[in-house]
């Protein structure tokens, strides 16, 4: 139903085009400013490993390994926590629920300096983390879309962006 959208990479879905990059960011944690991380300059996610996250169900597994791998490099697993059953599905709760969780110390939050502009918390500081590649998005469409619409919204897409616009191969 969709012609195009924004979505973060990877992508990986079959008949998918990856079109131009539009974000690339850099990873951070989100900790409670009690939290022994929080006054550190930057941290490895291996550090991460000694703290809980949360699960993001409805992420599909591709997103979910990105944002916050079961595994550290050196095997290590990090520890994934569950919503609770009152906010599973409810993107507001969830949300609330996690800055609360981190606020407090309870969890870490592997993210993007996004975050903080969107969901911005006053009890909640952001340390780089200095060994993840950066977050990247991209226009993504189905690869039988032949639409004109799609194709000229790409093309300006990539006009706009200039030399920062990279993509995958683009049969239009």
């Amino acid at each position: 139903e969709l012609d195009l959208m924004a979505s973060w990479l990877p992508h990986g879905q079959p008949g998918v085009v990856l079109g131009p990059i539009l974000t690339s960011q850099p990873r951070v944690l989100a900790v409670g400013p009690e939290h022994p991380l929080a006054q550190r300059a930057g941290i490895s996610i291996e550090d991460v490993a000694d703290y809980a996250v949360m699960l993001w169900e409805m992420v599909p597994r591709e997103f979910r390994e990105i944002w916050t791998p079961t595994t550290t490099p050196s095997g290590r697993p990090i520890r994934h926590e569950r919503f609770s059953e009152r906010s599973r599905g409810d993107r507001a709760r969830m949300t609330s629920e996690l800055m609360h969780l981190v606020a407090t110390g309870k969890i870490v939050h592997p993210t993007v300096p996004a975050f903080a502009r969107y969901f911005g918390h006053p009890d909640i500081v952001y340390v780089p983390i200095t060994d993840l590649p950066p977050l990247r998005s991209a226009l993504i469409w189905r690869r039988r879309n032949t639409d004109p619409r799609r194709r000229e919204f790409v093309r300006i897409a990539r006009e706009v962006l200039g030399g920062t616009a990279r993509s995958g191969a683009d049969p239009a």
